[in-house]
């Protein structure tokens, strides 16, 4: 049943209260306000608008406003019946009849007794204009001596009543069957619907041809007459048009569905259990946990060899997350920052190694600076073994590779030299030596024959 509202017939308040409910500002004078509601009702329908985004008590002192108009229209009929007149106030009853279905479904209102007279003023005042609607259509058939008139003007004329309960058909229209899906998703999908909504099963028969389109449409108009609840009409749509061999096909499916590589373990875990609940003969616990195990990510199995007597898939699905708690602290960890000169307490934070001093160190130590690996004199005394030479030079290999930044003027690791704004002087690049480049550095390369000595 539709409730029309010609939105030019409205006058301010009406309009004002449209476009909020639509989301938007409202204009300030009547031509904008029309130009606003024929653009936004165009995208937002009333009967898509489900609830009220305004206070009850201002819903209240908007419906009471818009019922005074009605009731003075109504005075106003009984003595001068008008065509134009009866057209805007069946028009502003429509308006009602929305606002206060929004206001019964947000349940916004604690004071449920002004919403009862509201309604009960609002059935009232449609009862008197279909009187009068009654009276003005005699009055034409009379004139235009067309007994069929009075019948017409009445049909053609929008019922007016009102009823707490919403139409379902709205929410019905994203859940169609059209004979060529799955049987048993739509029919999980409507008796979730049906509960949430809290909709009987008589009343859930009587919106059963909103719930078919295509073959299923034609399979529905053949049956209706036979079935009698609606649990009879679900058994007989499982019945016709359930596959022979789901269980079957099904069960292959659930093997082959593994894990996938961005799923976590709780998606995965609420996916099977869906998958099992498909089937007619539920499947035994042990061979459900069989499943699982077999099917999840490989990373899990070091967590799993652990933990070998698992029971039940409750004690599985805990130890995986478990498992993937620690591996997200793993994966965000990150090392203790350099003290800087914003530091409060800089003897508390943590000193870093500098990566050119463990070169230096390595090298001094083992004195391999002239050394690779495999190109030594094996008769030559006092060098280490070949073992040793090797193992230093990849260390050395490793540690500079590894370095990203290292400054030589400043010793530091946070900026290149080339980034450095300290002053420029002579230094040696190896120990740091003022007035000395490398090669000229006493400590670094001592002279000839110093070392012949």
């Amino acid at each position: 049943m539709s409730y029309p509202i010609k939105f030019l017939l409205l006058q301010k308040s009406e309009l004002i209260y449209e476009v909020i409910i639509r989301g938007e500002s409202p204009a300030d004078n009547v031509s904008e306000l029309r130009r606003q509601v024929t653009k936004l009702t165009q995208k937002y329908p009333s009967e898509e608008i489900l609830e009220s985004c305004l206070d009850f008590a201002e819903d209240h002192a908007g419906i009471t406003e818009t019922l005074t108009k009605i009731k003075c229209n109504i005075d106003t009929l009984k003595t001068d019946l008008q065509k134009p007149l009866i057209d805007r106030t069946a028009n502003l009853l429509n308006h009602i009849y929305h606002r206060l279905q929004r206001v019964v479904t947000s349940k916004k209102s604690d004071n449920t007794a002004a919403l009862a007279d509201s309604r009960d003023f609002y059935e009232t005042l449609c009862v008197q204009l279909q009187k009068i609607v009654k009276t003005e259509a005699r009055s034409r058939a009379e004139s235009t001596s067309n007994p069929d008139y009075e019948q017409t003007s009445l049909d053609n004329l929008t019922k007016l009543s009102i009823t707490c309960e919403r139409s379902l058909s709205p929410d019905l229209a994203k859940i169609k069957f059209d004979g060529k899906s799955c049987v048993r998703s739509f029919i999980e999908r409507v008796e979730e619907f049906r509960v949430s909504k809290d909709v009987t099963d008589k009343k859930m028969l009587s919106y059963a041809c909103d719930l078919f389109i295509g073959d299923a449409l034609h399979w529905y108009r053949s049956i209706k007459r036979d079935v009698d609840t609606w649990k009879d009409l679900l058994t007989t749509l499982k019945e016709d048009f359930d596959l022979v061999d789901y269980d079957y096909r099904m069960l292959s499916e659930i093997r082959s569905r593994t894990q996938g590589a961005t799923e976590n373990i709780i998606t995965y875990f609420a996916i099977m259990k869906g998958m099992f609940s498909r089937l007619n003969k539920d499947l035994p616990e042990e061979e459900k946990l069989e499943i699982l195990i077999h099917n999840i990510r490989p990373c899990y199995a070091s967590v799993l060899f652990t933990c070998s007597d698992i029971k039940s898939i409750d004690e599985l699905r805990s130890i995986c997350r478990n498992y993937e708690r620690i591996k997200i602290r793993c994966d965000n960890f990150k090392e203790p920052p350099t003290s800087n000169s914003n530091s409060v307490a800089p003897e508390f934070a943590y000193r870093h190694v500098k990566e050119s001093n463990k070169i230096q160190y390595t090298q001094r130590y083992y004195n391999t600076s002239n050394f690779k690996p495999n190109s030594y004199n094996s008769n030559t005394s006092n060098l280490p073994n070949k073992e040793l030479i090797n193992k230093t030079y990849a260390i050395n290999e490793t540690l500079t590779k590894s370095s990203t930044k290292y400054c030589h003027r400043c010793r530091d690791n946070t900026h290149t030299m080339s980034e450095c704004q300290a002053e420029r002087t002579i230094f040696c690049f190896k120990c740091g030596l003022k007035d000395y480049r490398t090669p000229d550095c006493p400590k670094c390369t001592p002279k000839e024959t110093e070392t012949k000595n």
